[in-house]
Formats: C-alpha cells, structure tokens, sequence
C-alpha cells in the first residue's frame, strides 16, 4: 500500500475521532453553576422566671429564679416568665424582628391560654444581630384557683398540669443579595403537680444557612472544543493535501531526443573548429576514433581544422568528421537512422563496423 494511502487513512480514522470531540465538546452546558453560602445565622432563646414566695422558712430568697430548683406551688403567689432571643448574622445584615409570647395550661385531658400580664417588648440591633426579650407575668393564685375549677366541673383530676411558656419571633435577615424569613418558636415548660413544680430545659439554640448560586462561562467547554476543532481542520487539511498531491496532472515521460539532435549537441561547443568537405580523401593510414571528444583533442594536439562529411546513402544519414595530418588520417563515423513516416516504416540497416564504413565511403 502506498505511504499516501496509508496517510489518507490515518487522517480519516482522525478526522472521524476530532469530529467525535466537537460533538461531545459541543455537548457540554456553556455555562457552570457554583453554589456559595450568602448568608449563614444563629438563633438562640434563653427563657427564665422569677417566682414570688409567700413567707416561707425553706427558701432565703425571695423571688427566687431557676437556680432555686423544683418549687412548691402552695408557696407561689406568681411567676414572671422572660425569654431573651439572640440572632447572629453574617455577613452584616439587615434584619427585622417581630417577637411574640404565650401562656398556656396543659393537662392531659386539656389546655388552656392563661390570662397574663405582658411587660413592653424590648429589642436592640447590633453590627451582624439583634437581641429582643419579652416576659409575661402569670398570678399564680389566679391559675390555682382556675385549676380547681376545671377540675369541679369536669370532675377529672389531672396528674399533672404543664405551663408551657412559648416564645414566637418572626425575623427576616436581608443580605448577601438573598432575603431570609425563618420563625423561631421554643417552648420552655415548668410542669406542676400537686406538691411540686419541676423546670424544663431553658436554652433552645437553631443554625440556618441561604445559599446563593452564579453562573460562569464554562472555560473547559471551550478549550475542547476548540482543540477538537483544530484536530478536525488539521485532518481535513491533510486529506485534501493529500488527495491533490494523488489526483493533480503528472508530466508524461519526456520526448526521446533523436539521433540528429543529440550530434548536434555534442558538435555545438565545437562548431567554429568544424569545417565542411564535399568529399573524402583516400589516405593509406587510417585511424579510428571512438567519440567526437577524441576527434576534437586530435585535432587540437595537430593543430588541425575538423573536416565533416555528410553522406545520405540507403536510407541512412551518415557523419564523418575527421583530421588530415600527412598520410594519416583521423576518422569518427556516426550514423543517423531518418525518421520514420507512416507511408514507410523504417528499416533496421545492417550494422556494419567503422572500418567497412569508411571503406565504402572512400568508394563513393
């Protein structure tokens, strides 16, 4: 198989590979998408109480708080509920509270909102958060008493009775070019039985995050591609340097160069030596040369003209040129077949040697 075919080959299977990547290149989404957080923030609410005593010998104190440990309800004529709530944001953020509170009586069978006094809400910005508290003031007398009476009227004796302080901020944090609006509602719970009152968990604690996403040029898309693409045109180049290079016009073989042609190109550089005769003289001493270079170096070592014979006998051109030195005589012959015409193909003469040649010359 020839190199060019080969070659054709191998440029198609990579032709045929590159145009393979252009498409999957092309393929791929001309943009990625990278996602990074805008905004991140921590809730926290801390609830608290401060329980006023009747006059009592256990406690020292009076209000006592939740250091206190379980309370005795005979004791307490009220209970102060609060709640703090703390948010952190970042980065730096606008930020818009709306705080809210409840009291509610729970028993197992039952729940009921209590009527309590709320104190004024309290709220302060800082540089990346805000911190907002509210307290609600609950007479405890008042609850015992609406206790009993649940219980004469439903005849139900509860087992226990919760307390469920319940804190309910709505915030809304814009920033980072994303607006977040969350609800934060811990639920604090002191529950009551018929000799003691036992304090929840105090401090409930929340994280969040937003998430913003941008869009950017796929890079990757673009190197691909245009490395298949150059692939691609780098094949489809070779292919059709290649196939010029097969089917373009070669030059045929060149024309022969006929006898008389090729004597006149060896005779040319010597012309101006060469002198022509109209015959031949008979000399006994007959020396043959091989080449016309020998005649023309005789010629210069005798300091003699070169003497040409043309003689045009069957159907055969013949040239004799030769240098006369005293009885020597200094002989190339070259024959010069004619050309042959369609009338009359030619005939192959009889080679005769130099020597009978130049015998039958001296004839004629």
């Amino acid at each position: 198989m020839k190199f060019r075919t080969v070659a054709v080959v191998v440029l198609l299977l990579v032709a045929v590979v590159a145009g393979y990547f252009v498409a999957a290149a092309n393929g791929l989404p001309t943009r990625t998408f990278s996602t990074t957080t805008a905004l991140a923030g921590t809730v926290q609410t801390t609830f608290t109480y401060s329980a006023e005593l009747r006059p009592n010998t256990l406690f020292s104190e009076n209000p006592v708080g939740p250091s206190a440990g379980d309370l005795f309800p005979a004791l307490v004529l009220s209970i102060d509920f609060a709640y703090t709530f703390t948010l952190s944001v970042s980065p730096a953020s606008n930020i818009s509270v709306n705080p809210a509170a409840s009291l509610v009586a729970s028993a197992p069978a039952w729940n009921l909102t209590l009527n309590a006094t709320h104190a004024p809400l309290a709220v302060s910005d800082s540089v990346g958060g805000v911190t907002a508290s509210e307290s609600v003031d609950l007479n405890m007398t008042a609850a015992l008493r609406t206790f009993a009476s649940i219980e004469n009227e439903t005849q139900y004796p509860p087992t226990w009775i919760d307390l469920d302080f319940a804190s309910n901020v709505f915030y809304v944090v814009a920033g980072g070019g994303q607006s977040v609006g969350h609800v934060f509602a811990p639920v604090y719970d002191l529950r009551m039985y018929a000799d003691e009152i036992v304090p929840g968990n105090r401090t409930f604690t929340s994280s969040w995050s937003a998430n913003a996403t941008a869009a950017a040029p796929n890079g990757a898309r673009g190197t691909d591609l245009a490395a298949a693409v150059a692939g691609l045109s780098l094949a489809v180049l070779g292919i059709l340097l290649l196939s010029y290079l097969e089917l373009r016009p070669r030059p045929g073989p060149a024309a022969p160069i006929d006898e008389e042609t090729r004597l006149d190109r060896e005779v040319g550089p010597y012309r101006e030596a060469v002198a022509e005769t109209m015959s031949l003289p008979h000399k006994e001493n007959i020396v043959v040369m091989r080449e016309f270079i020998d005649v023309v170096r005789a010629a210069d070592m005798l300091g003699k003209p070169i003497l040409h014979l043309r003689n045009d006998a069957e159907g055969q051109v013949r040239h004799l040129f030769y240098v006369v030195d005293g009885a020597v005589q200094y002989v190339y012959l070259r024959g010069v077949a004619p050309t042959a015409t369609a009338a009359s193909p030619p005939t192959k003469p009889r080679r005769r040697r130099p020597i009978e040649e130049l015998t039958r010359l001296l004839r004629e």
